[in-house]
């Protein structure tokens, strides 16, 4: 089965079993309402842009912070991720976007706006970090995981999932701007 396709269907499930999940506690389905409670909502760009920078900033301390406590305690295999980047990069560069862009907001959408609701920020970010297992590197497992609590929470907060979709593709795409300038 071809690559694309099978990130397309994994996308698909995290979106819509969220909405199919929320829809069938009603009668009525309105899609407005649907979306309002997995966080996607309009806000003033104001907001939008402190609390996505903040964001944004807070992952990057975070990652850095695991990074080096990872080196020094020797469980630094993020070559692993370098490779796995690399790979999808190989595979088709509109592929790599399709990652950045549709697979970080399927995350957010079920991670965050729904599951971090339903299990709670620790049990949601585990499950977010067990999905990384495919990138073979307990460095990624390990720094998800806690990413993960670091969106769940901001989300929590902020009732508003936009600032964690963008601060997440912006923080994804620098990850990738590091792989391949290094």
């Amino acid at each position: 089965m071809n690559y694309f396709l099978i990130n397309f269907l994994i996308d698909f499930f995290l979106v819509f079993f969220p909405i199919i999940f929320i829809a069938r506690k009603t009668k009525k389905i309105e899609f407005k309402k649907i979306l309002a409670e997995l966080g996607i909502q309009k806000t003033g760009a104001k907001f939008f842009f402190r609390e996505t920078t903040k964001l944004l900033l807070i992952l990057i301390a975070v990652s850095i912070t695991i990074s080096l406590l990872l080196v020094l305690i020797g469980l630094n295999d993020s070559q692993n991720i370098f490779q796995k980047i690399d790979s999808l990069k190989s595979q088709s560069i509109l592929l790599l976007f399709y990652m950045l862009i549709v697979r970080v907001t399927a995350e957010e959408i079920f991670f965050r706006g729904f599951l971090a609701k339903k299990i709670g920020i620790i049990f949601s970010s585990a499950a977010f970090a067990c999905i990384h297992f495919s990138y073979g590197s307990i460095a990624e497992i390990i720094g998800t995981f806690f990413l993960g609590i670091v969106l769940a929470k901001f989300f929590m907060k902020n009732k508003n999932l936009m600032p964690n979709i963008f601060a997440h593709i912006f923080y994804n795409f620098f990850a990738i701007i590091l792989v391949y300038s290094a």
